[in-house]
């Protein structure tokens, strides 16, 4: 408990520094909580849009990703950095010459239109608060592990934190610290990389090499490709098929450019050059932190590999597997089921359990374990693999291991901890400032005072930090998962109407309206049913193999479909109803 306890006591102190930080810039009216009025250079906005960017989904679900599935993480990550150029080149601009701060309020005053600026707006509380759940519940782990508490009471301690945050923020003071936390994130992804890199007998540069990529230069790469073949892995394979990858690179692109948190941060900027060069920079930095991530997570990944199946690759007891094991068992991010009934804990291709979560009966098995309701029928093909899969770690859970599984100094995990609580803060800070503005400054506060606005705006955001721990309970899924069906909704439903008001402006408002109405319910009605037709086995099976963040695009084009035809109807019956 010392370990945790040390772990606790560095976490929460860094956190009170930021809180203190934040102190210093208290906002005075409702503009200075939603934009920063000294506006900061290219370089300082880039380098707080970068800690907007990294959140628990982008940085911890990403990182989970390469270590099991290198290729589909390649593919997700050029989806987002292409959304981030789009936003940087076209839309970021579009909107601050219309000098409204967030995207319902642009798109309502574009199309002169309440019904476009009522939908954009739940669109945009909704994203917001989807993301917010998702930074709660990366959050969580840390707290409940750490203290040994449920995901439950991990979640509330996180809304706690996040609560003075409300009460304490501005986007003034925000800019500053999350300047401060993009700084303590590289630190703590770079420690323990540096502990791997000696581990490995690598230089330090070699982990931003791109040999990586090339498939080339490292004897560890090879050896981890050779190790997950015997288990029946697939290294360098993706899980989608050519219609799903294209279909998934536009409707992340899409929707990453219309993040409306994202958006925000450009506001504060003096002139509209200052948002390519802030782009520039936020891409800099994000280049920084993405380049060493796969191969920080191939030998993540190697490690891990080798600490449950020994080095006979054959599986370890479980009364022999050391504490981290059971420290995240009792956190259920990591589970086990002895398919072959010999103790032994082995990691392997495959889903040990049915679902999406293992389920348990609160009973423990012959070694002591705890007994899933829910376990898989345990059948693998001898030829491809030794043995069938016993492991579930959680994609969120891999960067978590690194230092626990290399035994690393507790030191070294306390920083790691500081930097991912860093990244998650400084995105769910933005994520409230953006929905509260949204709801707040368009929907009641246009007859308040600048204070009452403001006071307003943090009752918002602490209703829809409430709304955000009920969802993180009950959201399933991995965090990388469900990011991209939220990046896919908002590709649905808001990049059309945004793009038409760039380069077609003057479009009927009832034509936009239906067509994001359009977009929206199809996109939630496919997932909803790509989701049921797996629990509910009676369920009619969809006629596309789509996956639901490639759907994405298909409701993308529907939106702009129906968007055109309408406008054209509308455009004709105004027409005859002139003659």
């Amino acid at each position: 408990m010392r370990t945790d306890l040390f772990i606790f006591l560095l976490v929460g102190a860094v956190a009170i520094f930021y809180l203190l930080v934040m102190a210093s810039g208290r906002s005075g009216s409702g503009r200075d909580f939603y934009t920063s009025s000294a506006s900061p250079s290219p370089l300082a906005c880039g380098m707080a849009s970068a800690a907007d960017w990294l959140c628990a989904a982008t940085f911890l679900g990403l990182f989970g990703l390469f270590s099991v599935n290198p290729l589909d993480s390649q593919l997700i990550l050029t989806g987002w950095l292409a959304g981030l150029v789009l936003m940087g080149l076209w839309v970021a601009p579009a909107q601050f010459h219309s000098g409204h701060l967030c995207l319902s309020g642009y798109l309502g005053a574009g199309y002169n239109s309440r019904l476009v600026r009522h939908l954009a707006l739940l669109i945009v509380v909704l994203i917001s608060t989807l993301l917010l759940a998702l930074q709660l519940r990366g959050m969580s782990l840390i707290f409940s592990r750490h203290l040994q508490l449920s995901s439950q009471a991990g979640i509330m301690i996180s809304m706690l934190l996040l609560l003075f945050y409300v009460v304490l923020g501005s986007m003034k003071a925000m800019t500053q610290v999350q300047m401060l936390q993009y700084c303590v994130l590289f630190c703590a992804l770079m420690v323990p990389s540096i502990y791997l890199a000696a581990e490995f007998d690598e230089r330090f540069g070699v982990l931003f090499s791109s040999s990586f990529y090339s498939g080339s230069g490292f004897d560890f790469q090879v050896s981890l490709d050779n190790l997950r073949q015997q288990l029946g892995f697939t290294p360098h394979a993706s899980s989608r098929d050519t219609m799903d990858i294209v279909l998934l690179l536009v409707s992340l692109m899409a929707g990453v450019a219309v993040l409306p948190h994202l958006l925000l941060r450009y506001q504060s900027v003096k002139k509209t050059a200052d948002i390519s060069y802030s782009t520039v920079w936020m891409l800099v930095f994000l280049g920084l932190i993405y380049s060493s991530m796969p191969l920080i997570a191939s030998m993540g990944e190697l490690r891990l590999i080798k600490a449950v199946n020994g080095e006979s690759n054959e599986g370890t007891a479980y009364s022999r597997m050391p504490d981290w094991f059971y420290g995240w068992e009792q956190n259920k991010r990591l589970a086990w089921y002895d398919h072959t009934q010999d103790g032994k804990v082995q990691y392997a291709a495959g889903q040990p359990f049915e679902g999406l979560v293992p389920l348990y009966s609160g009973e423990t098995g012959l070694s002591g374990e705890p007994l899933m309701l829910n376990p898989a029928a345990g059948v693998y093909e001898p030829l491809l693999q030794r043995f069938p899969s016993e492991l579930y770690v959680a994609e969120e859970l891999h960067l978590f291991l690194i230092p626990e599984v290399s035994a690393m100094p507790v030191w070294v995990i306390g920083i790691l901890s500081v930097g991912i609580v860093a990244a998650i803060l400084s995105s769910a800070s933005i994520l409230m400032v953006s929905a509260a503005h949204s709801a707040a400054n368009q929907l009641l506060s246009r007859r308040l005072t600048q204070q009452a606005e403001l006071k307003l705006a943090r009752f918002v955001a602490v209703i829809m930090l409430l709304l955000a721990g009920v969802l993180a309970l009950l959201l399933p899924g991995s965090l990388i998962e469900l990011m991209n069906w939220i990046i896919a909704l908002a590709a649905a439903a808001l990049f059309t109407p945004t793009l038409l008001l760039i380069f077609m402006p003057g479009l009927h408002p009832y034509a936009v309206f239906a067509g994001m109405l359009t977009g929206f319910s199809s996109y939630l009605a496919y997932t909803l049913w790509f989701e049921l037709s797996w629990a509910l086995p009676g369920l009619a099976a969809l006629p596309l193999s789509l996956s639901p963040e490639a759907f994405g695009a298909c409701a993308l084009v529907l939106n702009l479909g129906v968007t055109l035809l309408l406008a054209v109807f509308f455009k004709s019956t105004a027409s005859h109803v002139r003659q």
